[in-house]
């Protein structure tokens, strides 16, 4: 489970830039413009391809930490997943909404809200969720593997200098 979220932090941060919690918009007008960003770049719904993409590894997860599990459970498990993370991405497009808007004026978020809809914009837009679909999994092993490699490497150079975990 810890791979799994993991790699759900990591495809985050592909989507969108690192979320804080204290990220809170200047004036209403800048944050609407941020949100403007979010829509014209089609952001909820490359949140929502992620997530689709992203289930059925976590499902494989669960499978493996739970191969007792009958079938039924697991669909009502990846049912009930998938209806609260899709039910929480108004959440997530506030939030990124709040740090655009600490990242960039508002004359800079209305000049991104024009490119996503010029038409070298609407072709960004709209492949990206295909592309999501792609790069998900690979990141995720990407994320995985260099964890993994780095775990070893780092474990081994402590070694090397006389420290242990």
């Amino acid at each position: 489970m810890k791979k799994l979220f993991a790699a759900l932090a990591f495809s985050a941060l592909i989507v969108s830039p690192c979320l804080a919690d204290d990220a809170a918009p200047k004036i209403d007008s800048h944050l609407a413009a941020a949100l403007d960003v979010l829509e014209a770049s089609n952001a909820q719904q490359n949140v929502l391809a992620m997530v689709d993409a992203l289930t059925p590894i976590m499902l494989g997860q669960v499978k493996k930490q739970h191969p007792d599990a009958n079938e039924k459970v697991i669909v009502a498990f990846q049912g009930a997943f998938h209806d609260e993370m899709v039910a929480s991405t108004g959440e997530l497009m506030k939030m990124q909404a709040a740090i655009y808007a600490e990242h960039f004026s508002e004359a800079d978020l209305k000049a991104l809200a024009a490119f996503y809809r010029s038409e070298a914009g609407k072709r960004f837009v709209a492949e990206q969720p295909a592309m999501m679909k792609e790069i998900t999994p690979v990141a995720s092993a990407w994320g995985m593997q260099t964890a993994q490699r780095a775990i070893q490497r780092a474990t081994e150079k402590l070694q090397k200098e006389g420290l242990k975990l």
